[in-house]
């Protein structure tokens, strides 16, 4: 597995609630401000995608990362051999220049990602 070096790192294994997304709004603001650029989009990936890329936009290095979906999703960061499962996942003071996502829930995941970065 690649390395990836974080100053914080915080993994969300709530349902969306009032609180989830409260800690999502404080981490979206934090991301902002510690970044010189942002990115959101809003994906669909379905079931079966494997190592789906998800575009860091205008991003070259993505040093902030919130990712929320409805269903559990595999991530890989800067071409990992291994992911990890997660469902809400946030990150800040890491170093992403790839990012690819895998579905094997048994049904289409909707996600939201959030990146900063430079």
């Amino acid at each position: 597995m690649a390395a990836l070096q974080v100053d914080y790192v915080f993994s969300m294994a709530v349902q969306r609630a009032a609180q989830s997304a409260n800690i999502a709004y404080d981490l979206v603001s934090l991301l902002d401000e510690a970044a010189d650029e942002a990115a959101q989009q809003f994906i669909e990936v379905v079931n079966g995608a494997v190592d789906q890329v998800i575009s860091l936009g205008s991003l070259t290095t993505v040093e902030g990362l919130l990712l929320t979906s409805d269903e559990p999703l595999t991530i890989k960061v800067n071409g990992a051999a291994v992911g990890f499962q997660v469902k809400n996942f946030a990150v800040q003071g890491a170093a992403i220049t790839s990012l690819s996502v895998s579905n094997s829930s048994g049904v289409s995941a909707s996600a939201r990602v959030v990146m900063a970065g430079t």
